[in-house]
């Protein structure tokens, strides 16, 4: 028998016992390298590749077998050389199964959505204070707890009509509290982590938001208010330093100076120069 007639009692085996298949289960139709080939994985990947595209040339059951035999003996020939363990080979695989994977993985709505409240938040700054109570990501379940207990006794007392800027000074964890009152100014989008941003943009004026979980531990908010975005300034400054304890000489010393400076970046002297010798 030559090798066309060989592959020909082959397909046709495959494709000629419907009956015994129903028997047998899974007839093995050929061994290739001492693997056992079955009729549902020849007709799986028979169909699967004979139906790609209608201007892909369509083969017969006896034409695709050879393919196939020739298929199943490079892979064994592969395996063999220990080609599929090459890092090189490893790399490439993951690059085609990253491929592949990215588009099950990317929700479109999803994205899109968040593209619309991204662009929604841009349009508007918000002005909050808050309260932090500092717990690790990973804390314990009873160290979690204890943050959230107390966060959410801050809460009540807000609630009830206690000063936000007290309540910040006495529990805030955040160290500018003490000079703040807890105090953040305006800030949009991308500017703080995601839940606290949320948890602004969706508290109304003058409310305060419910406690929320960041990765520096639990929050309350007062959002103070809202107002279009204005955009982002760029500024420069020079500062004399003068302290509360310093004697009124000195004070009055630092004030003459920065006058001086002042009506030198009048008279058109360059700002950065001054800053550079004086600041």
């Amino acid at each position: 028998m030559n090798k066309s007639s060989f592959f020909m009692s082959l397909a046709m085996l495959a494709f000629i016992l419907p009956a015994k298949a129903q028997k047998k289960n899974d007839p093995v139709i050929l061994t290739v390298e001492k693997e056992n080939v079955t009729l549902s994985e020849f007709e799986a990947v028979y169909n699967k590749n004979n139906n790609v595209s209608a201007n892909v040339e369509q083969k017969t059951p006896a034409e695709y077998m050879e393919l196939f035999i020739n298929y199943k003996l490079k892979v064994k020939e592969a395996e063999a050389l220990g080609l599929d363990t090459v890092e090189s080979y490893k790399q490439e695989l993951q690059g085609y199964l990253k491929q592949l994977s990215d588009p099950y993985l990317v929700d479109k709505q999803y994205t899109e959505d968040m593209v619309r409240e991204a662009y929604d938040r841009l349009q508007y700054d918000v002005k909050a204070s808050h309260v932090l109570i500092r717990v690790e990501e990973d804390a314990s379940p009873e160290d979690t707890l204890k943050a959230y207990k107390k966060i959410t006794e801050i809460y009540n007392k807000a609630k009830a009509g206690a000063d936000f800027g007290d309540l910040a000074i006495k529990n805030s964890e955040d160290p500018s509290a003490k000079q703040n009152r807890g105090e953040l100014g305006y800030f949009t989008a991308f500017r703080m982590v995601y839940p606290f941003e949320s948890a602004a943009y969706n508290t109304p004026v003058g409310s305060v938001s419910k406690p929320v979980r960041t990765s520096f531990g639990y929050h309350i908010l007062k959002v103070e208010d809202k107002r279009p975005e204005i955009g982002e300034i760029r500024a420069a400054h020079i500062m004399v330093a003068s302290k509360a304890g310093d004697g009124k000489d000195l004070q009055i010393n630092a004030e003459k100076k920065i006058n001086e400076i002042y009506e030198r970046v009048l008279a058109g002297e360059d700002f950065g120069q001054l800053a550079r010798m004086y600041s």
